[in-house]
């Protein structure tokens, strides 16, 4: 499944890589121009130069961590929190239900096992100090 969703973001760079409007830095202009993909509001100068081109490139590099340099241990949690700020904007701006909250749900895949649980018990730890802290 990690390959798979590896897939489906290389693939996305490489084809939006070829269209003219990613690459001249003006692509994300164009979704908040349809109605149907309407949810909040943004202020005007985010659809402007040099917001378009930040978001747009953002997007890209983004998008080609989370197919490359999510399988490298120490930049896997910078791509992860890149593609979950890229999901939560989309989230926020977009009308596109459960689009964001499928793709970063798939995010567990880039982490083992192993790293879960020690994950899971540093948290655990944290919250049971608190706890007692509280009480």
């Amino acid at each position: 499944m990690m390959y798979q969703l590896t897939l489906v973001y290389v693939t996305t760079v490489w084809h939006k890589w070829h269209g003219n409007t990613w690459r001249d830095g003006t692509a994300t202009w164009f979704p908040p121009q349809l109605m149907e993909f309407e949810k909040f509001h943004l202020p005007a100068w985010f659809d402007q130069q040099p917001m378009l081109a930040i978001t747009t490139y953002g997007t890209l590099i983004i998008e080609l961590a989370l197919g490359s340099l999510a399988f490298w241990k120490p930049t896997r949690k910078y791509a992860v929190i890149g593609g979950l700020l890229l999901h939560a904007f989309i989230e926020y701006r977009f009308n596109i239900p459960l689009f964001a909250f499928t793709i970063c749900s798939c995010y567990v895949m880039y982490y083992s096992g192993e790293e879960w649980e020690a994950w899971l018990k540093r948290w655990a730890g944290k919250f049971r100090k608190h706890r007692e802290e509280a009480a």
